[in-house]
């Protein structure tokens, strides 16, 4: 018989912030252009963001040529990186991490309802390739997403092709080799412009080798595993003031194992195989000189996580088969509004539904028989989640005051016997 568990939250928060006059006297100024929209779901220079806000560019993931994002994430500031195998990736931001640090996707979560408290390897499935900036808002952010944002929010902000006065074709091929087979990887990108369309593809194969571990210890096999991602996106516009932004985002990876679970917890191997992240979005976007709706923003989008773990003891004489698909589905409205020169206030309506698919099997090794079992999950259940928000900045001289509230109903529909 189904179970129906509903829960609700209201938050509200006040912030008052003094901007000491002291700054406008000292000699020593700088500014910055760069634009983050973690913090108020708009555009704002980061000079002039109240919280704290980490940026990584993709200018500054090309100069250290990291791996995979989450290495790419580990030197920055205030994030923690925890990997227990060579294909994931856990932020720890506040000391938080899992399912109290949200992962956003283009404004999309990736968060779903079956990530736990502690470390996940979700953050891995997205490629280099695509990113064009990760914002990183080390603090609560739980009147603007909710929850999950507990210790922060890493916003992945994916590259757009651009719209030119004329047409114009632009692509490229990089390639990157290690030595003793720790990487072997090839990415390509083309992208078509016109005066009122941008089309971009985007392809990466990468194949990683064990782990040459330091100090004379050697290999840590078994870590090594591919992956390959294809992400296509195209900006329209309907006119001058509508946008229209279409994207589709693939990322695999294959035979991903847990070296941890070998080499100290008696496994004979444990790994992921596959891992499958798919992410396909509209969005509509509406800018006005109406003080009441400058910004408005449509979004549906359609996600899939698809994991799954292929496990064996050393002592056992079975293997275990375990798969979990979580298809989510989500649409989210904001409206910004500008009444005042110095007022800006955000609002939103979002809805994201899960559906859950979780399976087991067990293989008798002696005989090739098959056993079926409970998945992880319970099978078939449902997961809604709707909120309503609005956010307001008062500016004020020296002062600056900070108004919000967070309506959110979570109900879950569990299927179990």
């Amino acid at each position: 018989m189904p179970i129906q568990i509903n829960v609700s939250t209201i938050i509200f928060f006040i912030s008052i912030l003094t901007i000491s006059n002291l700054y406008s006297q000292s000699p020593i100024s700088f500014t910055t252009d760069e634009v983050v929209i973690s913090t108020s779901l708009y555009a704002e220079n980061l000079d002039s963001v109240n919280q704290s806000i980490s940026i990584l560019s993709d200018n500054k993931i090309n100069i250290s040529n990291p791996m995979n994002l989450a290495a790419a994430l580990s030197g920055t500031t205030g994030v923690w990186m925890q990997q227990t195998n060579h294909g994931a990736g856990s932020p720890f931001i506040r000391g938080m991490t899992g399912n109290q640090t949200l992962i956003l996707v283009d404004g999309i979560r990736l968060n779903n309802s079956t990530f736990r408290y502690g470390p996940n390897q979700y953050l891995n499935t997205i490629n280099l390739i695509e990113i064009k900036r990760v914002e990183i808002l080390r603090g609560s952010g739980s009147v603007q997403y909710g929850s999950d944002a507990l210790g922060g929010v890493v916003h992945i902000v994916s590259k757009s092709p651009r719209i030119s006065l004329a047409n114009k074709v632009n692509g490229g091929v990089q390639i990157k080799y290690l030595s003793d087979d720790m990487e072997k990887s090839a990415n390509a990108f083309v992208e078509y412009s016109t005066e009122s369309s941008g089309y971009q593809a985007m392809f990466s194969f990468k194949n990683f080798g064990d782990i040459i571990a330091g100090n004379g210890i050697g290999k840590e096999s078994p870590s090594s595993y591919d992956e390959y991602s294809i992400n296509l996106k195209n900006n329209h516009l309907l006119k001058e003031n509508i946008l229209l932004t279409y994207s589709y985002q693939y990322f695999r990876q294959n035979d991903v194992d847990r070296f941890d679970q070998v080499d100290e917890r008696g496994y004979e191997y444990y790994k992921f195989d596959p891992q499958i992240r798919q992410l396909a979005y509209l969005k509509s976007e509406l800018f006005s000189e109406n003080k009441f709706y400058k910004n408005i923003s449509f979004t549906l989008s359609w996600q899939q996580s698809l994991e799954e773990r292929k496990t064996k003891k050393l002592i056992e004489e079975v293997s275990t088969f375990e798969k979990d698909v979580i298809n989510t589905w989500g649409a989210n409205l904001l409206v910004l509004s500008q009444p005042f020169e110095k007022l800006k206030i955000n609002s939103g309506i979002e809805y994201y539904f899960d559906f859950i698919n979780s399976s087991a099997k067990v293989k008798n090794i002696d005989n090739n028989s098959f056993t079926d079992k409970r998945g992880l999950y319970s099978d078939g259940s449902k997961f809604h989640n709707i909120s309503i928000f609005s956010l307001s900045n008062l500016k004020l001289n020296n002062l600056e005051i900070g108004l919000g509230g967070r309506y959110n109903l979570a109900s879950l529909i569990i299927v179990d016997d």
